[in-house]
């Protein structure tokens, strides 16, 4: 009796710790939560080694951007497996960071040629679990043309260099597009 027990023991508790989590994600109101689909994108190129001429294609139903209230700045992240125009699909995280909560074209470094981290571009691409390449802005401009409401759009283009963090080689980066789903402020 007792083994049977403790045979059952192991699965019973992993049921009710399931159970528990299908409960609590149901009654989150959230609009993060996989329920609910953000509809956000990024689209780009890169070119310089490793990349030659690589489109890439994020598609992110659940993350989105939004406002920081005290700083007035806009972070948007996607996470998710991208299509490379290689025929692999990596997980890749595209974070695209803004001054300001509003339309307008926005310079990736500033005038005295200091890199902006409040504003740019920052890629990370894995391989499996493993994270391969970092990619941060180095000069370039982010164009936003749409900066609607909540639960809107937040769109635009994007392009510049970017620097891969392992080996100091620079990648251009053109052709950028995106297209976040705006989250409630922060």
């Amino acid at each position: 009796m007792t083994t049977t027990i403790t045979r059952c023991l192991p699965f019973a508790m992993s049921a009710l710790f399931v159970s528990f989590l299908i409960s609590a994600c149901s009654n989150d109101s959230s609009p993060t939560t996989p329920s609910t689909t953000t509809n956000s994108s990024a689209r780009f190129i890169l070119n310089g080694s490793p990349y030659a001429n690589v489109s890439i294609d994020i598609r992110d139903n659940v993350n989105g951007a939004w406002l920081d209230n005290s700083t007035k700045r806009v972070t948007g992240i996607l996470d998710a497996p991208a299509t490379f125009s290689t025929g692999s699909i990596k997980r890749t995280v595209f974070t695209l960071t803004l001054p300001e909560g509003k339309t307008g074209t926005f310079q990736w470094i500033d005038a005295k040629g200091g890199v902006l981290s409040e504003s740019g571009v920052f890629i990370d691409i894995y391989d499996g679990s493993t994270r391969t390449h970092t990619l941060q802005a180095m000069s370039g401009t982010t164009r936003v043309t749409v900066f609607g409401s909540i639960g809107d759009s937040i769109a635009g283009t994007f392009s510049g260099t970017l620097r891969l963090k392992e080996t100091g080689d620079i990648i251009s980066l053109s052709s950028g597009s995106f297209t976040f789903t705006r989250l409630p402020n922060n």
